[in-house]
C-alpha cells in the first residue's frame, strides 16, 4: 500500500497517509496531524525511481538519493 505526503492549507505542515489506491480515488479525507484540518492537498515531495538492477537504499531510504551508487 502506497504513502502519500498531504500538506496542509491551514498550518502548512506535512501529514504522510497509507493508503489503497482505491481509497485515494474513492475521495480520501486527509486531517492535517498538527492542526486536525481537513483543508489538505497532496504534495509531492519524495519520488523513488530506479532504472533496471537492484539498488541498496541508504540510511535515510530510496527517495532520498543518498543510496550507494548515486
Amino acid at each position: 500500500m502506497p504513502y502519500y505526503d498531504y500538506s496542509c492549507r491551514d498550518c502548512h505542515s506535512v501529514t504522510s497517509i497509507k493508503a489503497s489506491i482505491e481509497e485515494k480515488e474513492a475521495g480520501l479525507v486527509v486531517r492535517c496531524e498538527a492542526c486536525g484540518s481537513t483543508e489538505t492537498e497532496q504534495a509531492f515531495l519524495n519520488v523513488a525511481i530506479t532504472t533496471g538492477g537492484r539498488a541498496e537504499a541508504g540510511p535515510c531510504g530510496h527517495a532520498c538519493g543518498c543510496f550507494p551508487g548515486n
